[in-house]
């Protein structure tokens, strides 16, 4: 739901052209997605938290100075939108993605189950 510009303009021409699909990895944005994020901070046990790859490369990309303002935005209309439908955000992520005719498999990686 983050990273939609490559998917969607890039590569539109392939799934069109050639009837292709594609293999989506991450669909929860390595968890931002889940809600958990959805206040602005960062549980002290995730991975944003506990990777320096992802709190030096991931995060400012979602929660730099200039950023975290329209993620908040999006993730709270995303929650907001998951009630109104009954389920959970990442349950509304990953219906999304699969419900792209493009999309023929989702890779999910989880760091815990629950």
């Amino acid at each position: 739901m983050f990273q939609r510009e490559r998917f969607e303009k890039e590569y539109r021409p392939v799934f069109e052209r050639l009837g292709y699909g594609t293999t989506t990895w991450s669909p929860l944005a390595g968890g931002l997605l889940s809600g958990k994020y959805n206040d602005g901070n960062c549980p002290a046990d995730s991975r944003f938290s506990t990777s320096a790859f992802h709190a030096d490369n991931v995060l400012p990309k979602y929660f730099g100075p200039t950023k975290k303002e329209n993620t908040l935005r999006i993730l709270n209309g995303l929650a907001d939108l998951a009630k109104e439908l009954g389920c959970t955000q990442s349950a509304l992520a990953l219906a999304w993605g699969i419900a792209n005719k493009d999309v023929s498999t989702q890779l999910l990686g989880f760091s815990r189950l629950e």
